[in-house]
């Protein structure tokens, strides 16, 4: 087992608790493992022992601390201890060098940070509704311009098609006729033979043309803005 492993199975094994204690326990061992450094990380496993024996003792204290408190921090509990369950891992607002503890005011100064950091993306958001609005008069053109262009290559696209499919009736009625006249005047059926060959090829072409135009649309240039939406949306997350 290595530490990427036992950091699995602790995670695994304590899924169940809050999010913020899993993840402070979590962030503890993870930062036991960086100051033992990479060198010393079989000791440390050793020392830790089975990840799932600790994840049992973590989520039994956190069982007995909710039956004895009702399921309510008290101000006590916040500023002293929280056990983590192995071998004492106990946290008293300092962090040992063993086998010890987790600084809980290092966490409580992390959670300030991100709750600044979170003032600060709020406090942007002004500026970016501002500039939403500037810009509507602008970008709602345009999109509506976009579908219409959308809508007019679709149009186009179908009207290929049905020029394509009345093609090639034609063609089969010239063959037909072409054929019928062969008897009675060779060369005037042979002449509009040849015109349904062309009208067969003419078609063929069309269907060619509507098939990729098709292709193009449906799959490359909407499926390009999909994916760019996608992508931004991600992005933003």
């Amino acid at each position: 087992m290595n530490r990427t492993d036992f950091m699995k199975e602790l995670r695994a094994g304590i899924v169940k608790l809050p999010y913020q204690e899993a993840e402070a326990a979590l962030e503890y061992y993870e930062e036991y493992f960086e100051e033992a450094g990479a060198e010393n990380e079989e000791r440390v496993l050793e020392e830790l022992g089975d990840p799932r024996v600790i994840a049992k003792q973590i989520m039994e204290d956190f069982h007995n601390r909710e039956a004895e408190n009702g399921n309510e921090f008290t101000a006590k509990e916040s500023e002293n201890s929280y056990d983590f369950g192995n071998k004492g891992y106990q946290t008293n607002n300092d962090f040992t060098s063993g086998a010890g503890s987790i600084n809980l005011d290092d966490i409580k100064l992390q959670e300030n940070k991100e709750s600044r950091s979170s003032f600060k993306s709020l406090g942007s958001s002004p500026l970016v509704i501002i500039l939403l609005i500037i810009a509507i008069p602008v970008i709602v053109p345009l999109l509506f311009g976009a579908i219409g262009v959308l809508i007019g290559i679709d149009v186009t696209i179908f009207a290929l098609g049905i020029v394509s499919f009345v093609l090639s009736v034609a063609g089969v009625v010239c063959l037909m006729a072409g054929a019928a006249t062969l008897g009675g005047q060779f060369m005037t059926g042979l002449f509009v033979i040849g015109i349904a060959l062309a009208i067969f090829g003419f078609a063929l072409i069309m269907g060619l043309v509507t098939k990729y135009a098709n292709k193009f649309v449906n799959v490359f240039l909407l499926g390009s803005i999909k994916d760019l939406i996608t992508n931004r949306s991600y992005g933003r997350r």
